[in-house]
């Protein structure tokens, strides 16, 4: 909560500060049981799951990370890539691994939290509303700095947390990524850690102090 003291510094009351994370939407409060969200998409329940996002935008060394993970993932691994809008990256990506039935590539998708309950770990880079909705489904995360920017807090608080951990080259995240696809402990850690981190349901904290606001004629700023 860096924020929430460099607003103290600047002299803002501490009851005067609301921490209540980014609000996703309600599908993602709901977890679907993982082998059966697995099945749902017609994957192998017993293997372990690896999610790939880059963001809206499909951004981030996806093809050269995805090219470390297909030549050294066993078997025993699946691994589904959301491009988001960018059609370019889907058609590179089509274009070289259509026969790997182990990857699975995604467009746009609309119900990402599906996506999420079938998915053992996720790869991404450490955007705001990627990393919350993954912090909601307790979902461990193997992060790419792929921006910086105010994506590198979000890196060094998940990081921090316990909830993700990062790695400079593309060899060295897929090594983490492998290494904790098959360490369950390790994953479950990961999981606690960001549960501890989660403050509840961040629309119901944002609405109920909107609401108290409201009803005492006072203005609200975000």
């Amino acid at each position: 909560y860096a924020v929430h003291i460099q607003l103290m510094d600047q002299g803002v009351l501490p009851e005067h500060i609301l921490v209540s994370g980014i609000p996703v939407r309600k599908s993602l409060y709901e977890r679907l049981d993982k082998e059966d969200a697995k099945r749902h998409l017609g994957l192998t329940p017993d293997c372990r799951h690896l999610l790939i996002m880059g963001g809206s935008m499909g951004c981030g060394p996806i093809p050269q990370l995805l090219e470390v993970l297909s030549s050294v993932a066993g078997q025993d691994i699946e691994i589904s890539v959301i491009c988001g809008n960018n059609g370019n990256l889907y058609r590179e990506l089509f274009d070289e691994y259509r026969s790997f039935d182990r990857i699975h590539l995604y467009g746009f998708v609309q119900d990402i939290s599906l996506m999420m309950d079938c998915a053992d770990l996720l790869l991404t880079k450490p955007g705001g509303i990627s990393t919350t909705e993954a912090a909601v489904k307790r979902l461990p995360m193997v992060l790419v700095n792929a921006v910086a920017g105010c994506e590198a807090y979000n890196l060094s608080f998940f990081v921090g947390s316990g909830g993700a951990v990062s790695a400079e080259t593309e060899h060295e995240l897929a090594e983490s990524c492998l290494r904790l696809l098959h360490d369950d402990k390790g994953r479950t850690a990961m999981a606690q850690a960001l549960e501890r981190i989660i403050l509840g349901n961040n629309r119901e904290v944002i609405y109920s102090a909107m609401k108290l606001l409201s009803e005492r004629n006072c203005v609200w700023t975000a």
